[in-house]
């Protein structure tokens, strides 16, 4: 011991002396999940993953297998890759629900241009951006949106957000608590009912009526608002419908505005495919019909064929009373914890939504073209599904999908419900449908029609041959 230095002896507390197996100390590994994240749950992949996976098994694959057409969801010819990358059948994919994977629709070259010009002077799009988007996107939205609602919107009411999805999540997130409730369509989108039980909040379905263009059960609305007095934070509306392919008109958005004002509630509006919509049917925002609060979630993903692009935003249409600000601030302050889309991708927003002089015509003409190809292949597909048996057709009114029913009486046993016929369909003839039950829809399959005709027509042509090959006979 050097000199002039005593020794100290420590006395250690009785539960840390055996310091090779302290109590406090897991005695083996176990790295424990938040509750978060075991509450999350994705109801497309429970459903979509046992169905891929009994299609992607070797016993059932024959190299002669027809080439995989799928009118589901984007993604699932990479699925099957994890389990048969070396087969043939693979070689020529279709991925119908990303409207871009076939290259028959071609992302909006304005953006393109936008985004090579910005690349010039890569110092402009290097940095950070504020958490809720540069001002000049947020400008472009503002005014983008004041167009469509015929009222004026400053750029300080959005939130530039990593895609719709992304918006959807700050403002879901802002607005529950456990416990509390959202309300959200049936059939509808999942994605509302991920986040908000990602947060133990309870999601409540409220019917759409099939037979009356898939509008809102304004009734049973009100019923299930009462059913759960003081805990119903939000009703979510879709317009254009992802699944339904449905487009509201102003007399039923103002239906479900006036219930929503008369139970102080606001209004999550998602309207990410906005103006795409078949004529004769016009696309409102919510935002504009009346007296209730809105947050209008919406991004470039659809209308503009930029899905992997991840470029969102909220707009927060707010009442006279100011409803929306504690909101708004709440979001703002969520906006933060992660900054968003891109400063690359931003640069695209005014180019898009507040264009150049020398730009509208060429801007515009491809908008047009854009609708008008959805809208061909939308009947292309839907006529000819019509005539087979045991299938009723949802013609749609907008977005990329149709709902279609199945009468499983017409089939024989080995279809019991939409579970069974997709799952028989994709086995035998390589066509993929996403199974009604995704969206809480029974006995129903949604299609998407954004492939190119020749894919559409092979795919139709298949399933017609599935459905004469079921049919029932009485014996």
């Amino acid at each position: 011991m050097p000199p002039n230095v005593q020794s100290k002896i420590v006395v250690l507390p009785e539960e840390e002396k055996n310091t090779n197996t302290p109590s406090s100390v897991r005695q083996s590994w176990k790295c424990q999940p938040s509750v978060k994240s075991l509450r999350t749950r994705n109801p497309i992949r429970e459903i979509v993953d046992p169905i891929l996976a009994q299609y992607a098994r070797e016993e059932n694959k024959p190299e002669t297998k027809k080439r995989l057409i799928s009118l589901a969801v984007s993604g699932p010819d990479s699925f099957l890759l994890s389990y048969r990358s070396s087969k043939t059948i693979l070689t020529s994919p279709t991925q119908l629900g990303d409207p871009t994977s076939e290259s028959s629709l071609p992302s909006c070259p304005i953006a393109l241009d936008a985004v090579q010009k910005a690349l010039q002077t890569p110092s402009h799009v290097a940095g950070y951006v504020p958490a809720c988007g540069t001002f000049e996107a947020r400008q472009a939205i503002a005014s983008f949106h004041s167009n469509q609602i015929s009222r004026s919107i400053s750029p300080d009411d959005v939130i530039v957000s990593s895609g719709c999805s992304g918006a959807l999540e700050l403002v879901l997130t802002c607005l529950l608590d456990e416990g509390s409730v959202l309300l959200v369509p049936r059939p509808g989108f999942p994605l509302y009912q991920v986040i908000a039980e990602s947060h133990g909040a309870d999601v409540v379905h409220y019917n759409l009526m099939p037979n009356n263009d898939w509008e809102c059960d304004i009734q049973h609305l009100e019923q299930i608002i009462q059913e759960n007095h003081g805990k119903v934070r939000a009703i979510v509306v879709t317009n254009p419908s992802n699944p339904t392919g449905s487009v509201y008109s102003p007399g039923h958005l103002k239906m479900i505005s006036n219930l929503a004002s008369r139970y102080f509630l606001p209004i999550v509006a998602d309207e990410v495919y906005g103006d795409l919509t078949i004529a004769p049917h016009y696309f409102y925002s919510m935002g504009n019909i009346g007296s209730a609060p809105v947050i209008v979630t919406s991004g470039l993903a659809k209308q503009f064929l930029l899905p992997g692009w991840r470029v969102g935003w909220a707009v927060f249409v707010d009442n006279s009373a100011g409803s929306l600000q504690p909101i708004l601030e709440g979001t703002k302050r969520l906006a933060q914890v992660i900054l968003g889309t891109s400063h690359l991708c931003q640069i695209v927003i005014p180019a898009l939504l507040s264009p150049p002089k020398s730009t509208v015509n060429t801007l515009n003409d491809w908008k047009s073209n854009l609708k008008l190809q959805l809208e061909k292949r939308a009947s292309l597909l839907c006529d000819s599904l019509s005539h087979f048996p045991g299938l009723k057709v949802f013609r749609p009114q907008g977005s990329m999908y149709s709902m279609i029913e199945i009468d499983v009486s017409q089939f024989n046993e080995t279809i019991q419900d939409d579970m069974d016929f997709a799952q028989a369909l994709l086995d035998e003839q390589s066509v993929f449908v996403l199974p009604g039950s995704a969206f809480q829809a029974t006995n129903m399959f949604r299609v998407a029609y954004c492939a190119s005709e020749t894919s559409l027509l092979e795919a139709a042509k298949r399933i017609g041959h599935f459905c004469y090959g079921h049919r029932y006979f009485l014996s």
